[in-house]
């Protein structure tokens, strides 16, 4: 790029970030602190204009969807006005009792929600972070086999692993009548968590090679997938959803561009998903109210953007960095090893406001935790550290990008630690099934 095409460059990224910066003004010197009406209306404008800024930056559907700078922005704006929306519907008055949610404490915690949207939109754009990505998913053609010795190894113990699962949930008596809750307490206990991500990782890898070769995989290698998913699909749909997640964006990479009416179909699927909630509890617009249906569809956004709202109001002593540094360290040592191993921090909150069961935490509640409202500028820090190193990762393969990416999930609905953990032990699986499903010639040039 020449210096002119790069001062063209920096000047459009410029304004394509001003509207951000007129936000930040607009939200500190120009509505009313408790103005939860405007500040909602001011997150759909922010969120719209960057969702439009992005696309002017990307130009197609298949960027859009590939670039995890956005994604992230996506999510982060999806978390950040649902809650507050569902709250306006309901005429300012909460669905539950467990702490203080009142217009002036959703005002003071969308204002927070509004500055790292902004913040973190200026520093996207400034940066030119947002921009098409240079991920050559064809170069990977034909560098493995999962048909090999080594993979259909693996594929057994995968299948041991899937055993095992079968075998915690048919232990427990009769699964299919307990309740979701019991059935997910199984399915995620601290030792099925391991298998978890192993067959996780496995999936997404079988899949990885299936498309990039566009060969199907023995039986063998394919059972242990059946098996797993069949038992966890029961009760648990969250992992099934970040495997989902990855998939979606491998396929993405493997074609040139994307059709719109695939784009209209992504969304469609992802309001199905939103709505099974409703579904399974028989809350439908038959017998229930519209807003009764949309909470039901958005419990998870409801209840998770609430956490942050419980920081809001009441004080707790911070953590400075300790949620982010140790809990990450300690995540990877068994309980029975660490006996004084840190709950997560869900359940602590759980225990503490004395829910009835465990909410979703966030990253806002939990930068509230450890750093006050100084938080607004370091969640966004967090957010675009974790797509550099998602980005930094495509460089050495695809599939790495796509396991980081398909966790953004888990960071908008849970602790730091669990999802740092979860990625480092899917990548180092993934390593390994990567050595392990490498053609002769390949694994000599190594």
């Amino acid at each position: 790029m020449n210096k002119a095409n790069k001062q063209k460059t920096v000047i459009r990224n410029i304004l394509l970030a001003t509207p951000f910066i007129v936000a930040l003004f607009t939200n500190a010197l120009s509505l009313e602190a408790n103005d939860l009406v405007g500040k909602v209306i001011l997150t759909m404008v922010v969120g719209a204009w960057f969702m439009l800024a992005s696309w002017m930056k990307l130009r197609s559907i298949k960027s859009v969807f590939e670039n995890i700078y956005v994604i992230y922005g996506l999510m982060f704006f999806a978390y950040a006005i649902i809650g507050c929306t569902v709250f306006i519907l309901d005429n300012m008055t909460p669905r539950f009792y467990y702490f203080r949610i009142t217009q002036s404490s959703l005002a003071e915690t969308i204002t927070l929600y509004i500055n790292i949207l902004c913040i973190y939109a200026i520093v996207c754009f400034i940066t030119n972070t947002i921009k098409p990505l240079a991920i050559n998913i064809k170069e990977q053609k034909n560098r493995y086999n999962i048909n090999n010795k080594a993979i259909i190894f693996f594929s057994i113990l995968a299948l041991i692993a899937s055993a095992l699962n079968i075998y915690n949930v048919v232990s427990s008596g009769s699964f299919l009548a307990l309740s979701t809750s019991a059935k997910r307490g199984i399915i995620n206990n601290e030792f099925s968590h391991y298998i978890n991500l192993f067959i996780l990782s496995y999936s997404l890898l079988i899949v990885y090679i299936s498309i990039i070769n566009k060969k199907a995989p023995r039986l063998v290698v394919i059972i242990p997938i059946l098996l797993f998913w069949a038992t966890v699909l029961t009760c648990e749909r969250r992992m099934f959803v970040t495997l989902l997640i990855g998939i979606a964006l491998i396929a993405i990479l493997s074609v040139k561009k994307i059709r719109l009416k695939y784009g209209i179909l992504a969304v469609i699927v992802a309001l199905a998903l939103l709505s099974i909630g409703a579904i399974r509890d028989n809350i439908t617009l038959k017998n229930h109210s519209f807003n009764d249906v949309l909470y039901s569809s958005t419990t998870e956004f409801y209840c998770t953007f609430m956490i942050s709202n419980a920081y809001i109001v009441d004080e707790h002593e911070l953590q400075y960095g300790k949620t982010y540094a140790l809990d990450t360290i300690t995540k990877a040592l068994p309980r029975e090893i660490y006996k004084n191993k840190p709950e997560d921090l869900s359940v602590q909150f759980m225990n503490e406001y004395k829910t009835n069961v465990g909410f979703a935490y966030n990253p806002v509640a939990e930068g509230l935790l450890n750093f006050g409202k100084a938080s607004q500028l370091i969640v966004p820090i967090i957010m675009i550290a974790i797509c550099k190193f998602a980005v930094s990762l495509s460089k050495r393969n695809p599939i790495y990008y796509a396991t980081v990416y398909m966790f953004a999930l888990d960071f908008f609905r849970g602790a730091f630690s669990n999802m740092a953990f979860d990625i480092a032990f899917c990548c180092i699986i993934i390593a390994c099934l990567l050595y392990a499903a490498k053609n002769k010639g390949e694994r000599n040039d190594n």
